[in-house]
């Protein structure tokens, strides 16, 4: 394990995942199928499943030696498990590939080939699509954006109009989060998201497919989203979430402190038009 940390790939792509026994084999397997040119390691992270993932991961990739399969001691929340996939490798390019979805035949190399020749490009995704079950997967319109080919306006725009982050699963250049600092905010794939468009374009590929799978019976109550980010039941606050966002942002922006301003109003203008005035109160007034 520790021979393969050392080296530095060309691409690393990271699996989180917990409890997807349901699902990880077929993640596995789109991970299997993509011939690359390149020097490639994936890295699967199990937080600490209760299922049968780490046994079925283990046989899966036994006879593949671009994987490397990990495991927490303890549930750490998916945010630390995913940020864990980032910080032990090394790589020119990175990958998230959620430990229920899908890519394409071909999607890593032809994602490698943008980066490699086209500069202006900060992150290649294949096209966005949904399933539920065993439906067929059709696309996902709201997780498509028409950025501005204008940095600022590329990072406001995405301010005000991530909502779907599937995109937070492109390959991108690992340079452009030198200096970030992983929070564990709600949302925190946002700004993410956001830093990597400031330094460049979002391609997507029109002749791939990420597939990404949702869950009809998974509980949609604010306190189970944040114990699946944090694995505990700390209250994730959108006040906490806005400060995330200006303190990003006055590490990227070099120029006249006027206009840093203007544009960190913007950012709180738009976020607590989404989440309301007490967005604006640490912990979001609550006691």
């Amino acid at each position: 394990m520790k021979n393969k940390l050392e080296k530095n790939y060309k691409l690393c792509v990271g699996v989180p995942l917990y409890n997807e026994a349901a699902y990880i084999e077929k993640t596995l397997m789109s991970l299997k199928i993509q011939e690359c040119s390149s020097d490639v390691l994936f890295i699967v992270s199990d937080n600490a499943s209760t299922d049968d993932s780490w046994d079925i991961c283990r046989r899966v990739i036994e006879d593949d030696p671009r994987f490397l399969l990990l495991k927490q001691n303890e549930n750490v929340g998916a945010f630390i498990n995913l940020k864990s996939l980032f910080d032990i490798s090394q790589s020119e390019y990175f990958m998230w590939l959620g430990g229920h979805d899908c890519i394409s035949d071909g999607y890593l190399n032809k994602a490698i080939d943008i980066l490699d020749s086209k500069p202006e490009v900060a992150m290649a995704c294949g096209i966005p699509c949904n399933f539920k079950g065993d439906e067929e997967p059709s696309i996902s319109h709201s997780a498509i954006y028409n950025f501005s080919p204008k940095k600022l306006g590329r990072y406001i725009q995405s301010v005000r109009q991530l909502s779907d982050c599937t995109i937070i699963q492109s390959v991108f250049r690992r340079q452009h989060l030198d200096g970030f600092t992983f929070k564990g905010t709600k949302s925190c794939d946002h700004v993410i998201i956001s830093r990597l468009l400031w330094f460049g374009s979002l391609k997507l590929m029109q002749d791939q497919s990420y597939f990404r799978r949702f869950f009809e019976d998974r509980d949609p109550s604010y306190n189970a989203y944040t114990k699946r980010i944090s694995g505990t039941d700390e209250y994730l606050s959108n006040y906490d979430f806005i400060n995330y966002y200006l303190d990003d942002f006055a590490l990227l922006y070099d120029g006249d402190e006027r206009m840093q301003r203007y544009v960190e109003h913007e950012i709180i203008d738009i976020l607590q038009r989404r989440f309301g005035v007490l967005s604006l109160i640490p912990n979001d007034g609550v006691i």
